[in-house]
């Protein structure tokens, strides 16, 4: 998927995030394949108010009745909110980091930094290399307690080949691939430490540790079969 549009990191400071979230446990969701092995798990819980749901990209497809909801791509929102009445028709508020893109559709925008860790400022995001990372500082402005991580597989198949743009054995989502206009095909910082692992975006959440005991949110991984391992592992019987 596409970067910054030129000029974007000269938008203006938008609205603060607001505390909408203040105090509580939330999952937040990204498209992972594993997913999939939690959807009733994560359905019962917030149908029996244990938690609050934020989605990243195409996981509102599996959570429509999410608290909340942010992708990072602008070609992600232009190709995806026309052609779904789910997105459009979701209740909870809805973030990007293109000013454009918000004003088109409506939705929320907040600026984002190109800066690793995580902004204590609501009214900024920093970037992070992915909608993974930005769901986390999102959660942080939303006045999240407790951030249960979901989806956050971070390999792809073993046989994986971004240079040849071959998705390998496995797919790397939960609903597959992305239209072609939407793959993208990191190279450079996938499979160094194992095959298929995602070490370029692993080291945008390594950075976030530092801060994490200074900040008011704990963050737990409960992907199943992850490589991530910023943050305690767990399962969410377990945490919720």
């Amino acid at each position: 998927m596409s970067g910054p549009l030129p000029g974007q990191f000269d938008q203006p400071i938008g609205e603060a995030i607001k505390p909408i979230l203040n105090g509580e446990t939330a999952i937040l969701v990204c498209t992972g394949p594993s997913v999939k092995e939690q959807v009733k798990e994560i359905r019962n819980a917030k149908a029996g108010k244990r938690c609050r749901i934020i989605t990243v990209n195409n996981a509102y497809e599996l959570f429509p009745f999410a608290d909340a909801h942010i992708s990072c791509n602008y070609d992600w929102w232009e190709y995806y909110w026309p052609k779904s009445a789910i997105l459009r028709e979701m209740a909870c508020p809805k973030y990007t980091w293109y000013k454009h893109i918000a004003d088109r559709y409506g939705i929320q925008y907040v600026k984002a930094v190109v800066k690793d860790g995580l902004s204590i400022d609501p009214q900024i995001i920093h970037i992070n290399h992915g909608s993974g990372p930005m769901g986390i500082n999102l959660a942080l402005h939303l006045g999240v307690k407790k951030l249960l991580l979901v989806g956050h597989d971070m390999k792809f198949a073993p046989d994986y080949n971004g240079a040849r743009r071959k998705a390998g054995s496995t797919d790397r989502h939960f609903f597959g691939e992305y239209p072609k206009e939407l793959q993208h095909w990191p190279s450079v910082k996938v499979g160094k430490s194992k095959p298929g692992v995602m070490d370029g975006l692993i080291e945008a959440y390594d950075k976030m540790v530092p801060q994490l005991p200074s900040l008011e949110m704990e963050i737990i991984n409960c992907t199943p079969g992850t490589a991530l391992n910023s943050f305690p592992k767990s399962t969410l019987e377990e945490e919720l």
